[in-house]
C-alpha cells in the first residue's frame, strides 16, 4: 500500500507532520498504519509504525498485532533507531519484544531498509535472542499503479531461524512464508481501502511443531482493510 516511503521522507515530500519550521532540518513525526485488515477467518491484523526524527535520523516504534478467537494471538513490538546511509537506504538498530504468543521473548535487532532496484521496498532484519537464538526476517513489497487511483501491491515475507525451539514452535531453517496481493483504491493520498488475498505456509521442523500442536501448516485467506497515515 502507498505510504511514506524512505526516499520521499528523506526529501521531505511525504504527507508528514512538521513540529518546527525554524531549522533547515526540522523535527518531524508521523503515524503509518500499513495494514488495518480483516480476513475471512475472522482475524484482525493491525500493523504499522510511529516515528519521530529528522531527515537522516529517526526513532521508530513498529507494531504488529493479530486478534482472533476473542484473544490477542500475536503482539510484536520493535523500538528502533535509523540512520540514512544513502538516499535509498537506512540502517536500523534496536530491540524487538514478542509479548504473544507465550513465552515472551526479547531480541536485539539490526537491519537494513530501503528501496531496491525496480522500486522494490526491501527490509532485512537480523534478530539475536536472550539465549543466543538467531532469526532472520526478509520482507519485500512493490506497488504497481494501474490508474491514477488504483494500485496493485504484491508482498512477500520470509522468516528463518538458526535453531529449533519447541516452546515457541519454530524450527531451524526456513520457518514461514507469507505472500499477499492487495488491490487498493486511493480515496486520498493518506487513505486507501483495499481487498486482497494472502497465502502462508510453514516449513520443515516448524511444520512438524505445528502438526504436533494440531495447527494448520498452510492456508489462504481473503482480506479487506485500510491503509492510512497522519
Amino acid at each position: 500500500m502507498k505510504r511514506c516511503h524512505l526516499l520521499t521522507l528523506l526529501l521531505g515530500l511525504a504527507p508528514c507532520s512538521v513540529l518546527a519550521h525554524t531549522s533547515d532540518d526540522p523535527l518531524l513525526f508521523g503515524l503509518n498504519i500499513g495494514q488495518f485488515e480483516w480476513n475471512d477467518q475472522d482475524q484482525l491484523t493491525v500493523s504499522g509504525d510511529l516515528w519521530a526524527g529528522w531527515d537522516l535520523r529517526k526513532f521508530w516504534l513498529k507494531f504488529d498485532l493479530e486478534h482472533a478467537r476473542g484473544d490477542l494471538q500475536e503482539v510484536e513490538l520493535q523500538a528502533l533507531y535509523s540512520v540514512a546511509v544513502s538516499p535509498y537506504w537506512e540502517l536500523l538498530a534496536g530491540l524487538r519484544h514478542d509479548a504473544r504468543p507465550q513465552p515472551t521473548n526479547t531480541w536485539g535487532a539490526l537491519g537494513l531498509a530501503g528501496v531496491a532496484p525496480y522500486f522494490i521496498d526491501t527490509e532485512l532484519k537480523l534478530f539475536v535472542g536472550e539465549s543466543g537464538a538467531v532469526a532472520l526476517q526478509l520482507a519485500f513489497g512493490y506497488e504497481l499503479n494501474l490508474t491514477q487511483n488504483w494500485s496493485l501491491s504484491p508482498a512477500l515475507e520470509l522468516d528463518l531461524h538458526g535453531q529449533n525451539d519447541s516452546e515457541t514452535g519454530v524450527g531451524s531453517g526456513l520457518g514461514e512464508l507469507t505472500a499477499g496481493l492487495r488491490l487498493g483504491y486511493e480515496i486520498r493520498p493518506d487513505l486507501i481501502p483495499y481487498v486482497g488475498v494472502e497465502y502462508w505456509k510453514v516449513f520443515g521442523k516448524s511444520a512438524n511443531f505445528a502438526r504436533a500442536a494440531g495447527d494448520e501448516t498452510a492456508d489462504i485467506a481473503w482480506i479487506a482493510g485500510l491503509s492510512f497515515w497522519f
